[in-house]
């Protein structure tokens, strides 16, 4: 079977559907199998093999399309030898080597910590002050905005809200957990661990950052554990704000950010990431 490689100038994709491999890198030999199917509009690419995850669910290493001259990466997960940033840089190369300009992202990453899938957008959010594709420049666009508005500035102005909260008014919040379990029992064993692992994770970074969610600048492989379980609650919360109207104080509610937060967990949701001039970036 032929090695297509992307690196080259000369990069010509077989003209009939079939298997192929593609080389990775531009310093590294190895290759990717895929399955090349060509139709009418353009072509899909998707690796052979795929991820298998904890549940047992794959995920397809990549899988890129272009449709009318536009492309489409609709996939990107890690291998067990080479990286997620190795997957998207893959991507791009053989969408500029195939002339793209205008290409449009399926954002759904994860991070998995301790076999806890955590949404990864709102980690490099909180950490970074932008999610992983922005580096890659794509732009968070509104879905139902006729005028196409750029989410960016939105998602900055929420961030920085957000990280007003304090550590009194969110360890307070945290303690009212107590109550909500008399109400809840059925979610008792979750929300006791969520609590224990905030007093956990207050333990180690209270000292250093001002706001539980500066705290994020320190979330690594290392580190996830303390993140977590009570970052899974807190998300909880601020998408059921109602759940605790009774028996905690709107104020405390609005000085944790929760509406902030659900502010900013809805607009992730409604926007789809687009880049209008992939083929210009710098990929090596």
């Amino acid at each position: 079977m032929s090695i297509y490689n992307p690196w080259i100038n000369k990069f010509l994709l077989p003209i009939n559907n079939s298997l192929i491999n593609i080389q990775v890198k531009s310093n590294n030999k190895n290759t990717l199998k895929f399955r090349y199917k060509v139709n009418t509009n353009g072509f899909n690419l998707i690796t052979i093999d795929k991820n298998i995850n904890s549940g047992g669910n794959g995920f397809d290493h990549i899988s890129i399309s272009v449709k009318n001259g536009k492309g489409h990466i609709n996939q990107i997960s890690k291998t067990s030898k080479f990286s997620g940033k190795n997957m998207m840089n893959l991507s791009i190369k053989i969408l500029q080597q195939m002339g793209v300009h205008y290409c449009e992202l399926e954002d759904n990453s994860v991070y998995i910590c301790q076999k806890m899938r955590m949404n990864y957008k709102i980690i490099t959010l909180l950490k970074f002050g932008e999610t992983y594709y922005m580096q890659f420049g794509f732009k968070p666009i509104s879905i139902n905005n006729y005028k196409n508005k750029d989410k960016t500035k939105l998602l900055k102005i929420i961030i920085d809200r957000i990280k007003e909260c304090k550590w009194i008014d969110l360890d307070t919040f945290m303690n009212n957990t107590n109550i909500f379990i008399n109400h809840n029992r059925l979610y008792s064993i979750y929300y006791i661990t969520a609590y224990d692992k905030w007093n956990e994770f207050k333990k180690n970074y209270e000292d250093k950052y001002s706001s539980p969610f500066d705290a994020f600048k320190n979330f690594n492989d290392n580190t996830c554990y303390l993140f977590s379980i009570w970052l899974d609650f807190y998300i909880h919360s601020s998408n059921n704000i109602h759940l605790y109207s009774s028996f905690i104080d709107y104020s405390l509610i609005e000085k944790c950010k929760l509406n902030d937060f659900k502010q900013l967990y809805d607009t992730l949701l409604s926007v789809k990431w687009i880049n209008e001039d992939i083929f210009n970036l710098n990929i090596r």
